[in-house]
């Protein structure tokens, strides 16, 4: 199938509040010193991959338990953490999943490192030749860097997002990135 268009618009309203007042969300445990979300439309399914990476700011009490929110439609994929010596991931964690009934669902899972990995697809691509993707996320915890990244698709022109990113690299692959 080939694409004409694919627009994309990032809310990250959490990301905002959690900037304004960044002193109250210094104590939180559950706080994240980075998170960094992936949004691949169409990479290996007619979907979105969204790819979510964040890093506890308290890398004590480990092991513990975390909850990651993903959109209640999403089918799971991965969750996980990184190893050791942060060079790869461990297999994936059992979990644990509760509808919160606003359109999100916690999933809750056991980490050993503080940084952490939840995968999962997302049917939220709107029309055929001439895509769109409104794209939001919940923020489960206060962050202190956020970072959000669009992965153009490989047969996609015209491809833009709201607000306006510029590709900020291209892989070996061929991909373009947005952040």
């Amino acid at each position: 199938m080939i694409m004409r268009k694919i627009f994309l618009c990032a809310v990250f309203a959490s990301a905002i509040i959690f900037t304004l007042a960044p002193r109250a969300f210094a104590q939180d445990p559950n706080r994240l010193s980075t998170f960094k979300i992936q949004v691949w439309p169409e990479y290996d399914r007619p979907t979105v991959l969204v790819i979510i990476d964040g890093t506890l700011a308290d890398k004590s009490n480990l092991p513990r338990e975390i909850s990651v929110l993903i959109p209640t439609p999403a089918e799971l994929l991965v969750a996980t953490y990184a190893t050791p010596d942060g060079t790869s991931f461990a297999p994936e964690q059992p979990t644990k999943t509760k509808d919160l009934g606003d359109g999100w669902t916690s999933i809750t899972f056991t980490i050993n490192s503080p940084t952490f990995r939840i995968e999962y697809y997302h049917d939220a691509l709107q029309g055929t030749a001439d895509k769109t993707l409104n794209f939001a996320y919940k923020l489960f915890a206060p962050a202190d860097s956020i970072a959000i990244e669009f992965q153009q698709p490989l047969r996609a022109t015209n491809f833009a997002t709201t607000p306006a990113m510029t590709a900020t690299r291209t892989d070996t692959d061929g991909f373009k990135y947005f952040a």
